[in-house]
């Protein structure tokens, strides 16, 4: 490949957000002293200081649960790239590594499921017939569908040729 194809379709490297994980373990710092709390509030008689103590409690444990999963967070690697993209191929590391030759990729479909459409998932059809699915929510710095649009026009650099398909003619037809 030529030097100015390769600074036109640079290699592009894309990693996890950790945005969507810490505030999931702050939901659950939250809720999970608050469940105990109440489920050990049932089976405590009432007496005076009852909500004071279960407020304090609350307090303590949320703090702890908290403390515990970021702690948790801070061991999951969000520097390790989950996409990369570059002028021989595409790249998927997780849940396991794939990499897939743009010259074996006939075709690239995007979609979009779930309730509320947030399940992501890139659809790659092979030469072979066989088809690789990718799932991509949480990614820093694209959505998935600048991602998907990217693919494409990877794809339609460094891919496999398209077949030249005669168009319409009317002139078979009308004689003209």
């Amino acid at each position: 490949m030529d030097p100015k194809s390769t600074d036109e379709f640079p290699r592009w490297e894309f990693k996890e957000s950790e945005a969507p994980y810490r505030l999931c373990a702050y939901a659950a710092g939250l809720i999970l002293p608050l469940i105990i709390i109440t489920s050990v509030g049932k089976l405590v008689p009432d007496f005076p200081a009852r909500h004071a103590i279960g407020l304090i409690a609350w307090c303590l444990l949320a703090a702890g649960c908290i403390v515990v999963l970021r702690r948790m967070l801070s061991r999951m690697d969000f520097e390790k790239p989950v996409v990369i993209i570059d002028a021989n191929s595409v790249t998927f590391l997780q849940p396991r590594a794939k990499m897939l030759l743009w010259s074996a990729i006939s075709k690239i479909r995007f979609r979009e499921s779930g309730q509320y459409r947030t399940v992501k998932t890139f659809v790659f059809e092979l030469e072979n017939g066989s088809e690789i699915e990718f799932q991509s929510n949480w990614m820093v710095g694209i959505s998935a569908r600048q991602l998907f649009e990217m693919l494409r026009v990877y794809h339609r650099k460094y891919g496999p040729p398209v077949p030249v398909v005669p168009g319409y003619d009317s002139s078979e037809w009308t004689g003209e």
